[in-house]
């Protein structure tokens, strides 16, 4: 498996582009993108529904997925919190078993609220999610209005993971109000493509109004929100919480609602160093300093072991890429082989009489595949000869046309030619 990261440059906080620069999996590669979080995610999402480029992989044993919301299965652990949160209330005494209580969920893309809503739909008593958003507030005009409109300025903020205009799973939301109504579905996501909005009909309005409250905070509330918190109650909140704990006392003035209210903190402090230290002192972290440290002390925090020694690691992944290019990216990382797993075969493949490697071809994606076919057969002949072994054999496992099946042994056995590998190595093609 080969994990692939894009991230908007400029659009996460110094913390977390250091996590992504020095990520030291083999098998990860980390680029930042020309353009925003909505741009990224649009380019990832054109190429997880490009047929063809879905019917070629799939042909050569690679299926793509995603970590992040895109992917329904990323919902599944956040309904853990919502139902966890209210177990813990009810052992607690807080609550009696039955009892209504509101969640305010910081988001942008929509999807841990999303997770909210479902756990609703399955039983869980909640009388009002309450999403907070950002100067982004497409999300809190949506709710208070019913019309999506992404015509407006994006702008970078202090919660960075709110920074989105286009939240992907508002749509998944709808279908569900919709009663399921695909149709409708795919034309309200047609005018947004095309009228870059759209507008809900009344009962859909309604039904949203019944669950859901939002509002948004500025940049200034936010900061003021980390400062009081940590005022009043010596407790440290990264920006994104800040965002939610504004929103929250925002419903409460404008509904006096007593209803027991759970705020899903969403990231560590530690991620957002620099604007929680200026919330808090009114004045910027030395960033000569180790922030990290720094920070640690300051605020007297345990350091989360992820970020422990974050800023003396190597940074390995530096590319920048221009939007256009993340398709062709994704493509030629699907064809990666996982060569820390084939050195793992070593000892089990020792003085073998014969070695065989699965190998692919794809004539339709011939670039990528001829670099792919590259490196495997490099990599077979290199696990061959550490191995000892006498033969290798290598095998094409597509199950695909005759003419990539030729292809396939013309191009290994021109890789084979060269003069880099191992000699003294039989080399075999099954045909």
């Amino acid at each position: 498996m080969n994990i692939a990261v894009f991230y908007p440059e400029g659009g996460v906080s110094k913390i977390q582009e250091l996590q992504m620069k020095t990520q030291e999996g083999e098998n990860t590669y980390v680029y930042a993108v020309k353009g925003n979080f909505d741009d990224a995610q649009n380019m990832v999402k054109e190429v997880f529904n490009d047929e063809k480029i879905k019917n070629e992989l799939y042909k050569n044993g690679v299926v793509l997925s995603s970590a992040n919301s895109i992917n329904i299965g990323r919902l599944i652990p956040q309904i853990v919190y919502y139902v966890t949160s209210y177990v813990k209330l009810v052992n607690e005494k807080t609550i009696s078993l039955g009892d209504r209580i509101n969640f305010t969920v910081p988001t942008g893309n929509f999807g841990n609220i999303l997770a909210g809503y479902i756990a609703k739909k399955i039983g869980l008593p909640i009388n009002k999610l309450i999403c907070a958003a950002n100067e982004n507030n497409v999300l809190t005009d949506f709710i208070n209005t019913g019309e999506y409109n992404i015509e407006r300025k994006f702008i970078k903020t202090i919660s960075p993971s709110m920074d989105i205009l286009i939240s992907s799973n508002l749509e998944r939301l709808l279908y569900f109000l919709s009663n399921e109504d695909d149709a409708y579905i795919n034309k309200l996501m047609k005018d947004l493509k095309n009228d870059k909005k759209y507008k809900v009909s009344k009962n859909i309005q309604n039904d949203i109004k019944k669950l859901f409250w939002s509002d948004f905070s500025t940049e200034e509330e936010t900061l003021a929100s980390i400062k009081n918190l940590y005022k009043n109650l010596g407790y440290v909140i990264d920006t994104h919480t800040a965002v939610a704990v504004d929103v929250y006392n925002k419903y409460k003035n404008e509904t006096n609602d007593k209803t027991i209210n759970v705020i899903l903190s969403t990231a560590s402090p530690f991620k957002f160093i620099e604007s929680v230290y200026f919330a808090v002192e009114s004045k910027k972290i030395d960033n000569n300093a180790n922030i990290i440290e720094e920070f640690s002390k300051r605020f007297e925090l345990e350091i989360p072991k992820e970020i422990l020694n974050l800023e003396n690691k190597k940074h390995k992944h530096n590319e920048i890429l221009e939007i256009k290019n993340v398709e062709e990216k994704i493509i030629k990382i699907s064809f990666i082989l996982d060569t820390k797993f084939n050195e793992r075969i070593i000892p089990f493949v020792k003085d073998s009489d014969l070695l065989v490697s699965e190998a692919t071809y794809s004539q339709d994606l011939k670039k990528e595949a001829d670099e792919h076919l590259h490196l495997t057969v490099l990599d077979a002949a290199e696990i061959a000869k550490k191995a000892n072994a006498k033969k290798l054999l290598l095998v094409h496992v597509s199950s695909r046309y005759l003419k990539d099946m030729k292809c396939f042994l013309n191009e290994a056995k021109e890789v084979f030619k060269e003069s880099y590998l191992p000699r003294d190595l039989d080399f075999f093609v099954l045909e």
